[in-house]
């Protein structure tokens, strides 16, 4: 056979081979995967361009929030206090004590008897006094920082409950029922609660709220459950209260991830305890075995 014919045939064979095998480089990529849709991200507050500088002193130009509080009624109501010195001395929301035929604190899981020793003037700010206490929490720096985490602690609805938070601003608050100066206060937004319920922290008032050090920074004294925001009263009306001299020493430090744990380790210590207001005469509320 003709040697340039067997070649010939060879080359045509190859060509038939070749063209029996897609071009891979030809083969259309694989579709791309479409992201499953997952729950909506949490809707955190905007970080401040002013974040980590000092809030300045409050001045005539600070907005000013108006707090609608509800009239008075013959019925028994319930808020928190807090320890702030030994021997048994503990503040709270004025609001959350004024008018009152008596007062308990439910320490040790034991409802205590409490008087007033004095309430600020145009704060809503309440210095209250037990016969026995528990080691204080300590107090913080009277400046504060934008955008600095701030973690309260207290009884929502009667409930343990948390709320980490950071800080927004200073404002002054006028009490729509009480006649007197606008009062120094601080805007705080909500990051997340612990539990995580929705709805009124009423029953929080009172509460504190502690910055990282674990240092007492303020006094729950509105929220607006609506908009994620809290209202405290300003570290410095603190120091305006006749506190005694035997307060705490350093805090414990408190992080975003256990604010929840840490909440629930001042409450077991009655250094955060919820607070009975009885006008009705009808004594207070049962408190479940082993309840903090």
């Amino acid at each position: 056979m003709n040697r340039l014919a067997i070649l010939v045939g060879l080359i045509v064979l190859l060509v038939n081979l070749v063209r029996a095998f897609p071009d891979l480089s030809r083969v259309p990529p694989p579709e791309p995967e479409i992201a499953q849709p997952g729950p909506p991200p949490l809707a955190l507050p905007p970080v401040s361009p002013r974040e980590g500088r000092p809030v300045p002193a409050p001045g005539a130009n600070d907005p000013v929030s108006v707090i609608a509080e509800k009239e008075k009624v013959n019925a028994d109501t319930v808020g928190t206090a807090f320890a702030v010195a030994t021997p048994g001395t503990w503040l709270t929301a004025r609001h959350v004590v004024e008018d009152c035929n008596g007062i308990a604190l439910a320490i040790d899981g034991t409802w205590r008897q409490a008087q007033i020793m004095a309430l600020h003037p145009t704060a809503d700010v309440a210095l209250l006094r037990t016969a026995s206490g528990v080691a204080p929490l300590p107090l913080g720096p009277t400046t504060l920082l934008y955008d600095q985490d701030g973690f309260h602690v207290g009884y929502p609805k009667f409930q343990p409950g948390d709320v980490h938070s950071r800080l927004l601003g200073r404002t002054r608050v006028v009490h729509e029922r009480r006649e007197g100066a606008a009062e120094n206060a601080y805007v705080w937004a909500e990051v997340e609660r612990s539990p995580a319920r929705d709805g009124s922290l009423g029953g929080m008032s009172g509460g504190v709220v502690l910055n990282r050090a674990g240092e007492i920074v303020g006094v729950t004294i509105a929220e607006s459950s609506r908009r994620g925001r809290v209202t405290t009263s300003a570290p410095e009306t603190l120091r305006e209260m006749p506190l005694p001299p035997d307060r705490a020493g350093p805090g414990r430090t408190i992080a975003p991830d256990d604010f929840g744990q840490r909440g629930n380790e001042v409450r077991r210590a009655s250094q955060v305890v919820r607070v009975f207001c009885s006008r009705t005469g009808q004594g207070v509320p049962r408190l479940q075995r082993g309840e903090y």
